[in-house]
């Protein structure tokens, strides 16, 4: 096998459908969607800045630096922006804290001078299906 081939092709999708359609008004590039093979050979492109990854942190300075006028490029790995935080992290940990909260106050009514109700116990296909209908 020659090393060429024994290497994993990896890609990149610079600026998605997704980043166009959120942030096409705030001055980035209209790109459609290239996608550049790992080791390919890229033409020139004139930017002021670049951004390494669509999450969080690179979707704020990526809109930021392009709102102030620089030439901006994203480049994401992944079909879809919004990095760990959104699909891993931080959205499905604070959705499910809030559904734990939420059921906590319902269990404890009593002690705010509410009706106590029966509660039967948590199904967590139904928490899990409610944190999908948030993160999408």
């Amino acid at each position: 096998m020659k090393k060429a081939e024994s290497r994993r092709q990896e890609s990149a999708t610079v600026v998605s459908p997704l980043m166009r359609a959120n942030f096409g008004g705030q001055g980035i590039q209209n790109w459609k969607g290239l996608t550049l093979k790992k080791g390919a050979i890229m033409a020139e492109y004139d930017f002021d800045m670049g951004v390494i990854g669509g999450g969080a942190a690179g979707l704020t300075i990526t809109a930021g630096a392009a709102q102030l006028g620089a030439k901006t490029i994203l480049v994401e790995k992944e079909k879809a922006l919004g990095g760990d935080c959104l699909y891993f992290g931080c959205v499905p940990s604070k959705t499910l804290i809030r559904s734990a909260h939420v059921y906590h106050f319902m269990k404890n009514a009593g002690d705010f001078g509410l009706p106590t109700v029966d509660l039967p116990p948590v199904d967590y296909r139904a928490v899990a299906k409610r944190i999908q209908s948030v993160i999408s």
